[in-house]
């Protein structure tokens, strides 16, 4: 079971703030210092801490998203002693010495789980369709994902990264889950496994992540795991019609591979951030023609940040010379959804694909 049945971060930041005999003001700033805490910045958890420091109740909030909800929520957070030490140590006098003397000694025992190279994030957002905090005395709905991303791009495999177009692809998924829900789905280029994350919770009926690097996969697989999800590998060459109801799957497919069409039978194609070399476009948009003309019912959903506005251009133009439709979607990340958005989420471009008449 995915982490969302579980311990959902809004339930566990309602009760501290409820503890704490906190309003909607303070479960919503314990919210954010939670939020900023577990994805890590110093500075937007410093913020966001003296927010929810001048409120009535706050320290107490306080520490308790630092010693129980953060904790709970994502079981590396002991490992980060020092970032959150050097958050805790910008509180006033003379409360922070005995937050620090406590931390202190929940850490001593912790051990590092880090891989070299990688870093551990947990992002957090609301449910743009729930009740906001106070409504009926409940706590705001939120979703929680924690992911290992590569830190250095110059050494490393840009699939291990968390880009900004998989978070948009995630929240159009979670956002519209009756498009997915019971649908056998295929993401092209999986990355870091965000959005087969967010497949699992939309309730399709099967989704499939390929990607050409094996490393990429074995990080893929990786964080399913830390979300609560168990993948099975897959021969995606072997076709994808004897694959189990409710599965996540992960395997290698290389866009020039030979597999035959009549095994690519699926409802929805996926990807994000996969447009960015132009020299791949003409390999990227033969596949997804592929499997939308396989399945005539089949659409795409593609994700995109223009770095290179020629590159975009060029995909688009090869879609269109390629008999399919291409539009893009009105659709815009709302800005309360992630509760620490990236300032690029907006730029986004967000891609329907189906089969020409």
């Amino acid at each position: 079971m995915d982490r969302e049945g579980g311990g959902d971060l809004g339930s566990l930041v309602f009760e501290a703030a409820s503890c704490s005999g906190g309003d909607a003001s303070l479960q919503l700033a314990a919210l954010d210092f939670c939020a900023a805490l577990l994805q890590g910045p110093r500075l937007a958890a410093r913020e966001s801490a003296g927010r929810l420091l001048s409120l009535e109740g706050g320290h107490q909030a306080a520490t308790q998203v630092i010693l129980d909800v953060c904790p709970r929520a994502d079981p590396s957070f002991l490992d980060r002693s020092p970032h959150v030490l050097d958050v805790i140590k910008t509180f006033p006098e003379p409360w922070d010495d005995g937050l620090v003397e406590v931390f202190q000694r929940r850490t001593m025992t912790a051990c590092s789980s880090e891989r070299e190279g990688f870093s551990r994030g947990t992002w957090a957002h609301r449910r743009s369709d729930l009740a906001a905090a106070g409504e009926a005395g409940r706590p705001v709905k939120t979703e929680h994902v924690t992911l290992h991303s590569s830190i250095n791009m110059l050494e490393g495999n840009t699939g291990c990264h968390c880009w900004e177009a998989a978070f948009v692809l995630y929240e159009f998924i979670r956002s519209t889950s009756e498009s997915f829900r019971n649908k056998l789905c295929l993401e092209l280029g999986a990355g870091c496994g965000l959005v087969g994350v967010g497949l699992r919770r939309a309730g399709a009926r099967t989704a499939v992540l390929t990607d050409a690097n094996e490393d990429t996969l074995v990080n893929l697989a990786e964080n399913l795991e830390l979300n609560g999800i168990e993948p099975r590998s897959v021969d995606v060459s072997l076709g994808l019609k004897a694959l189990g109801d409710g599965e996540v799957c992960y395997g290698r497919w290389c866009w020039e591979d030979e597999i035959a069409d009549s095994s690519l039978d699926v409802d929805v194609v996926l990807g994000s951030d996969i447009t960015y070399d132009v020299e791949l476009v003409p390999s990227l948009v033969s596949v997804i023609r592929r499997l939308l003309y396989a399945k005539k019912s089949c659409a795409a959903y593609i994700a995109a940040m223009p770095r290179n506005p020629a590159t975009l251009d060029a995909f688009v133009a090869e879609v269109e010379a390629k008999g399919m439709e291409i539009r893009l979607l009105p659709w815009k990340p709302n800005p309360s959804f992630w509760l620490r958005p990236s300032p690029g989420l907006s730029s986004v471009k967000l891609f329907h694909i189906t089969p020409g008449m």
